[in-house]
């Protein structure tokens, strides 16, 4: 059994993710961290819950490191990396609205711990964006556009989705080098929904994932901390989790 930690366990994709495991015999949750500990919100909650992660991980005597799922706030971030490479566990970040100060972070934790950095960790969005770098890389003189719609709540825009989109587009020369443009909607329940759009003239091709439970989401956590607890150091995303290495 894959022991877990989950950051943002109140939340709700730290409510999906524990729904998931507890129903599988192939992990323990062993340690719950959240913002508050008001008992009217913890209720009758099966495994220890804590303020950060550093008292989390500290409070488990085990010879198997836990796997920390972090689904909580982006601000959290560093200070998650550091606990997760202090007790050398491994650790997938799947919080969203970083800059480019995270990146140098996330490597020098993956130096000595496997860290799987993945905005969205459906197993379609990611196929998505290696679709979509595919087709960049045939369409180079296309316009690009990326559509991204999401729930009324959700405070970042564009999505962390959105962007890894954006950068696998880049990344295979398309739109003619120049920047892509990302319309982000925040309307309704909408649990994520992303189009990849290209334009020639006289045609339009669209790459399409809608996203219609947050389950997907949790789905692919759990995969991803099934390979954390087996990989060695390094940073990783979903394209190594799900070996998507055919294009």
């Amino acid at each position: 059994m894959t022991p877990l930690v989950i950051c943002g366990a109140l939340g709700r994709m730290g409510q999906s993710v524990i729904d998931l495991a507890r129903k599988s015999d192939n992990y323990v949750i062993k340690a719950g961290v959240v913002k508050s500990l008001l008992k009217s919100s913890t209720g009758d909650c099966p495994f220890p819950l804590f303020h950060d992660l550093d008292s989390a991980l500290s409070s488990i005597g085990s010879d198997k490191k836990p796997v920390v799922i972090d689904f909580s706030i982006a601000d959290l971030a560093f200070s998650h990396l550091a606990a997760a490479k202090k007790y050398g566990s491994g650790l997938l970040l799947s919080t969203t609205g970083h800059d480019e100060a995270i990146n140098p972070a996330l490597r020098e934790a993956s130096t000595t711990i496997p860290v799987v950095f993945a905005p969205n960790t459906s197993l379609m969005a990611n196929l998505m964006a290696v679709l979509s770098q595919a087709a960049a890389r045939c369409l180079k003189n296309a316009d690009a556009a990326i559509i991204d719609l999401h729930h009324a709540q959700k405070q970042d825009a564009p999505s962390g989705t959105a962007k890894a989109l954006a950068k696998a587009i880049r990344d295979a020369g398309g739109n003619g080098g120049k920047e892509i443009p990302i319309s982000s909607l925040r309307h309704g329940t909408v649990a994520g929904e992303h189009t990849v759009c290209f334009f020639n003239n006289f045609e339009r091709l669209e790459i399409v994932h809608r996203a219609e439970d947050r389950r997907v989401f949790a789905e692919g956590a759990l995969v991803a901390a099934q390979f954390l607890q087996t990989c060695g150091p390094g940073l990783y995303d979903m394209k190594d989790v799900l070996k998507m290495n055919w294009l």
